[in-house]
């Protein structure tokens, strides 16, 4: 190496001494430079051992290159390595290892601290908390400060961090103190050494509002309490502060507590203590309550009217009053010996004891209970028990405390109350009745199962609805106005027969019974009403009613035809005698026949009247149904007509039953033709038979006859129809639902009539526009088969044999008739008008064959007592009977015997003179 200084040629001596002086000044302040370096590195070194020994935590941050230094302490505090702190660092991204372990709620706070202080160049003190790589955070703080260029550019950023979690924790606890001082129920203040204020807590400030505005640190004792004995809240120490005030500091000085009363009436509890440090605690409390509560204990105590017990944790008693003493029935001293447990029922202890022990953990809370002692004298108190905790100085434990009410009684009324419930409830659920409970207003509230069952609800579905909603709306309004009454005080219940609305929209009677349940009407709660089904009862008595209507109208119709009848004889025999009399003229003769028909139409009216009155007379044959309907069958075609077509559907073994052959055949005509009528545009008739057995029920309920066996005949047809309130009068004489002048309205009364004197009954069942059938029940018979007669031919007789006949009327043109018709059949007769007469014509000694008489007669005896009579003084005279109706008489009186015939009236000569020879013939063979 060459130094150029010294390289030069033509150089001096001088120049060259100079050269190598500069020479050795360079060469010593090389040496110099390198101890300095030396040195610098030593301090360095120094620097870095100091910093490892007190863990000290600093940074230096570039900003221009972003390198990022920090000592080992701050990386022992962060827990991360050098090689995970020394690198590009970035404050703007979230991402960088420092800021994303920043918690989230101090984040933004703490960067926004580093920029503003970064742009303004001054110092700054940040607390905040640091997620370590284990998860868990410390609190750290910061010191930090920006340099700057000389143009104002932040150009690095040096500070310190220090863990600062003691710090933070104690002043956790101090503010959790404070705070807990501060909500303390006692009134604290805290002076210091030298009787300067310190600290109030809120209960204190609200204690003595007087002073408030002295309460502030520094300020003196002395000066904080005259101002408050000045103030009048104090009373005792008005007038006299100074004295007070000496009175004051000798109780602070005594050992304890002491008890002063304020202004506004409170009594304050007071308590100082000095501390370790010469300063004052002073605790006050607000006793008031406390001794207000103690005041009430003892006139509690005191009282006659609640027992009272006081025992300890272990349950021995402390101290009990007279009530308490004389409901169990021990002394006092004798209850001191024992212990709660010795007076309670076994049953209770445990539960008790647990229960005592759980507001003994939760310190006080108080416990009301129920539970069963055992008094002295033996048997069970029920009392409740309001138990509360108490502390008494004397006692390491709190004292029990218990008000005891004795309600035995209230307990026995409350199981009598259950029991009868538990009865009404049995009754209610069980009952064959229906039960419906409502509000006054009549909101059904529950409805027993009978009672829902009747109207076709299931169990709830009735609650909550108006009583109006199941009340058929004719019957609304008598409800209304006898709820109105009820509610009004009017009446203390009522009761009803009413219809209600089933579920299924069809109606039934009930009889209703309300009462309102309550101390009075004022203070009525709901009402209880009892329904009881009577829609069978009803229909009894409908039944009954129809029954007595139609009685009285077959007594009516019956007499009217018995008149008729009458008449028509007359008519008829009259006619029939001239007709014998007069020339063979023809015009004569026709009129004759013309009024002839028209008695016999006549008769068939008075026939169908006697029908169905149940008065006419019926000659009972056995029959065989299947036969009779064939048997007709041609006859029917041809009386319907063609635009009705007849079906027949006969019972297979149908049994044989025993009617009148004659009227039968009518019975079954009326019904077609009924049918008939119903199908104007034409239709399907149809004639069923079937075998049907009534047990008693059945007979009762549907047809109002014997159990047994029947025979139907049921005839139905498509036709239009009945609407139903005109099937209610079917079957009465003259109704029809046809127009006038088509129907005599005889008909189904005919039948009626036929089916009840036959010991049947018939049925219609009908829906406009469904068409209708009505059915016969006939008896079947039991006892042996008789042969089967269909048809029977009129018997011939014989000319007259000069018999003699006694004719027995009261009805005088009947009675002229009679004798006409037969002395023109060549019989000889005589005439009585009355029984009496009659047994006196007998007794005239003029032989008589046979005696002709009226069923009904006046005096003392009727026609069948008439013939008993005569058959017992003349064995030998027959009798034939003539009436309009018959069967009462004979029902009443009995038949008078096996020779009697009955001809009715009004009669054919033919059948007169038929019915007369075989009354004679009858009495010859009885000879």
């Amino acid at each position: 190496m060459s130094d150029p200084d010294l390289d030069q040629p033509g150089q001096s001596k001088t120049q060259l001494l100079s050269q190598i002086a500069n020479l050795q000044q360079r060469v010593r302040m090389l040496e110099s430079l390198a101890s300095v370096n030396e040195h610098r590195e030593k301090l360095a070194e120094r620097f870095d051992l100091a910093l490892w020994a007190t863990q000290t935590a600093i940074w230096d941050w570039d900003l221009v290159t972003g390198e990022f230094w920090s000592s080992a302490g701050h990386q022992l505090l962060f827990g991360r390595g050098e090689n995970e702190l020394v690198e590009q660092f970035d404050i703007e991204d979230e991402d960088n290892p420092w800021s994303s372990h920043l918690h989230p709620k101090d984040r933004e706070r703490v960067l926004q601290c580093v920029r503003d202080h970064m742009q303004s160049g001054t110092s700054y003190t940040v607390e905040y908390r640091y997620r370590l790589p284990g998860g868990e955070y410390i609190w750290i703080r910061s010191i930090g400060r920006a340099v700057h260029s000389a143009d104002g550019t932040p150009i690095r950023m040096i500070g310190s961090n220090s863990g600062i979690a003691s710090q933070k924790l104690a002043e956790a606890e101090s503010e959790h103190f404070r705070e807990a001082v501060d909500n303390a129920s006692e009134g604290i203040v805290l002076y210091d050494a030298n009787e300067r204020f310190v600290f109030a807590n809120k209960r204190y400030r609200a204690m003595y509002p007087e002073i408030t505005h002295l309460l502030k640190a520094g300020e003196r004792r002395e000066i904080i309490r005259s101002a408050y004995y000045a103030s009048g809240a104090m009373p005792d120490a008005v007038g006299r502060i100074d004295e007070f005030n000496d009175e004051f500091q000798q109780w602070q000085k005594s050992p304890g507590s002491f008890e002063l009363r304020l202004a506004n009436g409170a009594l304050i509890k007071y308590s100082d203590h000095i501390l370790p440090d010469g300063g004052i605690v002073s605790v006050r409390t607000d006793i008031t309550n406390i001794k207000r509560r103690e005041a009430n204990y003892r006139a509690l105590f005191d009282s006659e009217t609640v027992g009272v017990a006081i025992t300890r944790a272990d349950g021995s008693f402390v101290a009990t009053n007279s009530v308490y003493q004389r409901m169990l029935g021990y002394s006092g001293e004798e209850l001191q010996r024992m212990r709660w447990q010795d007076v309670s029922h076994a049953e209770d202890i445990d539960r008790n004891e647990a229960d005592i022990q759980a507001m003994r953990k939760a310190s006080g809370g108080g416990l009301i209970f129920e539970k069963r002692y055992i008094p002295k004298q033996g048997g069970t108190v029920w009392a409740r028990l309001n138990t509360a905790l108490i502390h008494d100085e004397t006692d390491v434990e709190p004292l029990e405390v218990s008000l005891v009410e004795n309600i035995t009684g209230r307990i026995e009324a409350e199981q009598a109350l259950r029991e009868s419930e538990s009865r009404f409830r049995t009754l209610f659920e069980d009952a064959a009745f229906g039960i419906a409970i409502a509000t006054v207003d009549g909101q059904l509230l529950n409805c027993n199962p009978a009672f829902t069952k009747m109207l076709g609800y299931g169990l709830g579905e009735l609650d909550n609805r108006p009583w109006s909603d199941v009340t058929h709306s004719d019957d609304v309004a008598e409800n209304q106005a006898l709820s109105a009454k009820l509610i009004r005080g009017e009446i203390t219940s009522y009761r009803m027969e009413k219809r209600f609305v089933r579920k299924d929209g069809e109606t039934v009677w009930a009889l209703l019974t309300v009462s309102l349940v309550g101390d009075d009407v004022a203070h009525a709660k709901f009402r209880v009403a009892m329904v009881e089904d009577i829609t069978e009862h009803k229909n009894v008595e409908d039944q009954l009613r129809q029954a007595q209507k139609m009685g009285a109208v077959g007594q009516l119709t019956g007499g009217v035809a018995h008149d008729f009848n009458n008449l028509l004889a007359v008519i008829m025999g009259n006619l029939e005698l001239i007709e014998s009399r007069v020339s063979a003229d023809a015009g004569v003769s026709d009129m004759i026949e013309r009024g002839v028909r028209a008695a016999e139409r006549g008769a068939a009216l008075t026939d169908r009247l006697l029908a169905f009155s149940r008065k006419q007379t019926l000659l009972p044959t056995t029959i065989d149904l299947n036969r009779l309907v064939a048997g007709t069958g041609d006859t029917l075609r041809r009386t319907l007509g063609e635009r009705v077509e007849v079906k027949t559907a006969g019972a297979k073994d149908l049994w044989l039953c025993r009617a009148d052959q004659s009227q039968l055949e009518n019975a079954l005509l009326n019904m077609s033709i009924n049918a008939r009528d119903a199908m104007p545009d034409g239709g399907t008739l149809t004639i069923e038979t079937a075998n049907i057995a009534l047990d008693d029920e059945m007979a009762a309920a549907r047809l109002d006859v014997d159990p047994g066996r029947y025979v139907m005949l049921s005839v139905s047809d498509t036709g239009s129809g009945i609407s139903d309130d005109a099937l209610k009068h079917v079957f009465e004489p003259f109704f029809t639902t046809k127009d006038v002048g088509k129907g005599s309205g005889l008909g189904l009364s005919m039948v009626y009539g036929f089916a009840k004197q036959s010991g049947g009954a018939v049925t219609i069942h009908s829906e406009p526009n469904e068409g209708t059938a009505v059915k016969l029940y006939l008896t079947a018979l039991t006892g042996p088969e008789e042969d089967v007669v269909l048809s029977a031919e009129s018997p011939r007789i014989p000319a007259s044999m000069g018999e003699t006949i006694l004719v027995v009327e009261d009805d005088k043109e009947v009675r002229t008739l009679a004798v006409a018709l037969l002395s023109n059949l060549g019989y000889q007769t005589l005439e009585a008008e009355t029984a009496g007469a009659a047994v006196a014509a007998l007794e005239g000694g003029t032989e008589v064959h046979l005696m002709l008489t009226d069923v009904v007669l006046p005096g003392a005896m009727n026609g069948p007592e008439l013939a008993a009579e005569v058959r017992r003084r003349h064995p030998s005279i027959g009798c034939i009977f003539m009436t309009g109706y018959a069967e009462d008489a004979f029902n009443n009186h009995g038949f008078p015997g096996n020779g009697a015939i009955i001809i009715q009236k009004p009669f054919r000569k033919f059948d007169f003179a038929t019915a007369i020879r075989s009354a004679l013939d009858e009495a010859q063979k009885g000879d």
